[in-house]
């Protein structure tokens, strides 16, 4: 007669080691779920800047191409050099600043699309502003590995502004741009501005010069005090012979995020027929 034999229970010692490789498993599963949710965060960020920057290129594309004439005497071509200062403000005028503390703008008339269904001639003007609404875009902090701040830099974003013609006086462009239903398009303030990118830490504009290089705006052929295409000043005839910019080149700097401590820069070239 056969004896039965007990079975043999299981220890506390191996519960708790079962529980430790159990804890180690989730602790790693965490951790790769963690790193890619992270990396998703990021490339999505990525690829919402990167679809930015190019939907902003294509539109200071169009615009720079639908410029009116600079011989008719009713363009006001204008390239202002600006120096981003450490508080965040724009010094515009000032020399140096065409790298990564360049805060230029540029104003110029154009027959272009105003909105999806909207083609007018209007005054435009690019230019950098800070978020009014939200801190986090507008200061860009950097750490050691100590976790100490080591630096600081503002961050903006690329500011589109259109202007229509008065009626009572053509030569001024003054009035912010309607649609068909007197709507104010893209209204910002009552004026017609909207926002094409943001997290830019500089925005750099340089002129294909009579050299047959890239100048940078130091000085500028045509500041606010005589703009190019006017029919007045020292840079329109007749003081001097008829000048147009054939070509300009803006360079865009911007980060992924906020968060983000990778520089990128974006550079688009464009012809003025």
């Amino acid at each position: 007669m056969k004896r039965c034999r007990k079975s043999r229970g299981v220890t506390l010692g191996e519960i708790m080691v079962a529980l430790a490789l159990m804890l180690i498993l989730i602790s790693s599963v965490a951790v790769i779920f963690s790193q890619a949710t992270d990396t998703y965060t990021i490339e999505r960020s990525r690829l919402k800047i990167y679809k930015q920057v190019k939907n902003a290129s294509r539109i200071i594309t169009d615009d720079l191409q639908g410029c009116i004439p600079f011989n008719t005497g009713q363009q006001r071509f204008i390239m202002e050099n600006g120096v981003i200062q450490d508080d965040g403000t724009i010094t515009y005028g000032a020399n140096g600043g065409h790298d990564s503390s360049a805060g230029d703008r540029l104003t110029f008339r154009t027959t272009t699309r105003v909105s999806d269904t909207m083609v007018q001639t209007v005054e435009i003007v690019y230019d950098l502003v800070q978020s009014a609404v939200d801190e986090r875009k507008r200061t860009i902090v950097r750490y050691d590995e100590t976790g100490s701040e080591v630096r600081s830099r503002p961050m903006y974003i690329l500011r589109r502004t259109m202007r229509a013609v008065n009626p009572t006086d053509p030569s001024k462009f003054d009035q912010p741009v309607k649609d068909g239903s007197g709507s104010i398009i893209h209204n910002w303030n009552g004026t017609s501005s909207h926002e094409l990118c943001e997290f830019l830490l500089s925005f750099n504009v340089s002129y294909y010069a009579d050299n047959h290089t890239y100048s940078e705006l130091e000085p500028s052929p045509c500041p606010a005090t005589d703009p190019l295409g006017d029919g007045a000043g020292k840079n329109d005839p007749p003081s001097t012979p008829a000048y147009r910019i054939p070509k300009v080149r803006v360079t865009m700097i911007v980060i992924d995020d906020a968060g983000d401590v990778q520089e990128r820069v974006f550079t688009v070239d464009v012809d003025i027929p």
